[in-house]
């Protein structure tokens, strides 16, 4: 069976070169733990294998025999744009690891489909701040558990996936969005990501 390195070799070698292909992977820890950095390192180092043989063979090595790299490497993030994740991606790596491997991470930034309905200012989470005639065009966004799945049925298959958080999308619980719909969306994810391996 292929696995996907985790991107941190020690724990690649002791898991037989990381994850079972078709896994969805759940990090738990306590704020400050690690746990995003862990997520950070893991997408980070599986892009730096695409693009730069030879620094990555300088901090990770060889991956194990029974390891394929992924097709591609995505990282989502509920509250964060992409300039936000690799400002903190270099405090956990070298600098020339975060700017080899930026380029081939695709990220994708769901903070608009994720505050359009709190209370939270447009212009705290929109790139352009728009003017008032383009108010009106703009319309709303869809709903943050229809665009992550959207987004995963469009890019999961043979792709590392890091998903930045899912206690973003508990802590969204409300009355628009229940406790079983973000539970259903984990195990559909389950299920689609096992048939994207098949």
């Amino acid at each position: 069976m292929s696995s996907v390195p985790f991107g941190i070799a020690r724990l690649d070698s002791i898991f037989g070169g990381g994850a079972p292909a078709g896994s969805v992977v759940l990090l738990a820890g306590e704020a400050g733990a690690g746990a995003r950095e862990f997520a950070y390192t893991s997408a980070a180092m599986n892009a730096l294998a695409r693009t730069d043989e030879e620094l990555f063979d300088l901090y990770y090595g060889d991956i194990d025999a029974d390891a394929a790299l992924p097709d591609s490497v995505h990282y989502i993030s509920f509250t964060a744009d992409t300039d936000a994740i690799t400002r903190e991606m270099a405090y956990t790596m070298a600098d020339e690891i975060v700017d080899t491997a930026v380029d081939e991470i695709a990220f994708r930034d769901l903070s608009p489909e994720y505050f359009q309905l709190s209370p939270v200012p447009r212009d705290w989470y929109e790139t352009e701040t728009a003017s008032i005639t383009e108010l009106g065009d703009r319309g709303e966004y869809e709903d943050v558990l229809t665009a992550f799945g959207d987004y995963l049925s469009e890019h999961g298959r043979g792709s590392l996936v890091c998903i930045d958080s899912v206690t973003d999308l508990v802590s969204m619980v409300s009355d628009d969005t229940d406790w079983s719909d973000v539970a259903m969306v984990m195990k559909g994810l389950k299920k689609a990501a096992y048939e994207w391996d098949a």
